[in-house]
């Protein structure tokens, strides 16, 4: 169900704070944006069936929208002239979530990848949340508050730190802990701007949400950093499932969907 959320309501409000590009690629991103409801009510019913050749087949089309966007994302930075961190948040945004579909479609067809379930599908998950909304919203308040020192080391957390918490899952345990260790410091920063975001704007109501927001990261990322440290001493102190409940919960309704509505709010 968390995953879940992100097709049906976490990227749909995340793609209205990508700016549409024009000509040739503009008439793509035209086309994906008419197709995701479509494709994200197929992927609802991927999970009605168990995992097999028909499962993926309607988790298929999401994962094409997610193959779709990642291409647009690796196309606004090449053709992007300089080097702007600010505006490679939105493009690694994009590009994280082909990631996020190719979970998906291993989670729904039960591809071996040498990990059991759930942690194919919390691929997914981690990609379209931290990969896709972090960056997107660190974009955001780098073009509100300015690229300072804060806005940079959330991204570089975010950016880099999620391929090294990949690399590190399937060959490194160190790399892997001191990669999310990296991306729940960069968030926690992150939590700061959000609370910077508040107080800059002037309506009640995305200060709220953007509050809120802030309050859900932090609880959600002191919960990471626990699980991390204890999986990595073989001692876990929190298990999987109170992680779904806790800081699943937080980061998808608290941080990502509070967020996001603060950030479309018209400002």
């Amino acid at each position: 169900m968390l995953f879940l959320w992100a097709p049906l309501v976490i990227v749909p409000l995340g793609l209205d704070l990508v700016p549409r590009p024009e000509g040739f690629f503009g008439r793509i991103d035209s086309a994906v944006r008419i197709a995701q409801p479509f494709a994200a009510a197929f992927a609802v019913v991927a999970f009605l069936f168990p995992p097999g050749a028909m499962a993926l087949l309607f988790a298929a089309p999401w994962v094409a929208v997610c193959g779709a966007l990642a291409m647009l994302g690796a196309a606004r930075f090449a053709r992007r002239k300089g080097w702007d961190p600010v505006e490679i948040c939105t493009d690694a945004a994009l590009g994280f979530l082909a990631v996020g579909g190719f979970g998906l479609a291993a989670s729904r067809f039960g591809l071996p990848l040498g990990f059991k379930e759930p942690i194919i599908l919390l691929t997914a998950v981690h990609f379209h949340y931290t990969g896709f909304v972090a960056p997107l919203l660190i974009g955001f308040a780098g073009r509100k508050l300015g690229p300072r020192s804060p806005v940079l080391y959330a991204a570089s957390a975010v950016v880099i730190g999620s391929p090294l918490t990949a690399i590190g899952f399937l060959f490194s345990p160190t790399l892997k802990v001191v990669a999310v260790l990296w991306i729940a410091a960069g968030m926690l920063v992150f939590a700061g701007l959000l609370m910077r975001l508040a107080a800059v704007v002037t309506d009640n109501r995305p200060r709220f949400l953007f509050m809120l927001a802030s309050l859900s990261l932090l609880i959600g990322m002191g919960l990471v950093a626990v699980y991390s440290i204890g999986e990595y001493r073989d001692r876990l102190l929190i298990e999987i499932p109170a992680m779904a409940w806790f800081h699943g919960i937080a980061n998808a309704g608290g941080f990502a969907t509070c967020g996001l509505l603060a950030a479309r709010w018209p400002q």
